[in-house]
């Protein structure tokens, strides 16, 4: 069975993000690709566990799509050993053999989801645009920050790329690599209230990972619907004019950023990092 030949990762850096889709059956993969090219994204494919595993480890992807029962290894196994040498690539299963068992598994791993066959590809496309442009954000990080914004800047990018809802400030600081009061202190420094940086982090990671759909239970660690309410109200989120609307669009970054009470808008931090995420403002 063939396969899409693995591209020079450097060079396809300079092109644009890519996915690799992990399936035996070709008609899928070829489905796959047309619809994911469409949007943009270079696709590349394996037939078996151990090709991916070669695929993975000739360069970075932004995307791994698994089905899990391929010839050779089971697709989550593929993720635990790519897991284990360091990769931390968002992955998404999708299968014809879902099981409760297995979504569970993947959901500890970190994916990003598990769809099951058939698949609508409306909703494969907006789980992989937002896992795509999770991925892309890594790549906004300042790698020697010089100024308390640039700093803050880096905390809330972490926060929004970080696999899980970091619902306290303790985990936030931990996944980015400093303590509790180097975080604090960085967030009085620039005039925000820890808490409202971090919130205002969890609106923007769970605008990425809804996709087209408002979806907030799927990636916000809240308990109760008086909460979440509270928590789209500061986000500039209502739905409907009673409240009552439960299917509604998720909000672009730029809508986000005008309608959102977290961050005073006057506020010079809230300007550089709309501007990292998505460039200057004219």
């Amino acid at each position: 069975m063939a396969v899409a030949p693995c591209v020079d990762e450097t060079a396809r850096a300079l092109t644009g993000p890519s996915v690799l889709v992990v399936d035996q059956d070709r008609s899928i993969v070829d489905v796959f690709t047309r619809a994911i090219e469409a949007l943009g994204i270079h696709v590349s494919s394996a037939p078996d566990g151990r090709r991916a595993l070669t695929a993975v480890h000739g360069g970075a992807f932004n995307l791994w799509l698994l089905e899990t029962k391929l010839p050779d290894l089971h697709g989550l196994d593929v993720v635990r050993e790519l897991r284990a040498k360091g990769f931390k690539t968002p992955f998404l299963v999708v299968t014809g053999s879902a099981t409760i068992q297995a979504a569970v598994e993947a959901t500890k791993l970190g994916a990003w989801g598990v769809l099951e066959k058939p698949v609508r590809l409306e909703e494969l496309l907006g789980v992989v645009r937002s896992a795509v442009a999770a991925t892309a954000l890594d790549r906004l990080i300042i790698a020697s920050p010089q100024t308390p914004a640039e700093r803050w800047c880096n905390f809330v990018i972490r926060l929004v790329t970080a696999e899980d809802d970091l619902k306290t400030d303790a985990p936030w600081a931990k996944h980015a690599g400093v303590s509790l009061s180097t975080l604090r202190d960085c967030c009085r420094r620039v005039n925000v209230k820890v808490e409202d940086a971090r919130n205002f982090g969890r609106a923007v990671r769970a605008l990425r990972r809804c996709g087209d759909h408002w979806t907030p239970e799927t990636v916000l660690n809240i308990d109760d619907a008086r909460t979440l309410k509270r928590f789209e109200e500061r986000s500039g989120i209502h739905r409907g004019v009673n409240g009552r609307e439960r299917h509604i669009r998720t909000p672009t970054l730029d809508e986000f950023f005008e309608r959102q009470a977290w961050l005073p808008q006057d506020n010079p931090v809230l300007l550089a990092l709309r501007n990292l995420l998505m460039g200057p403002t004219r």
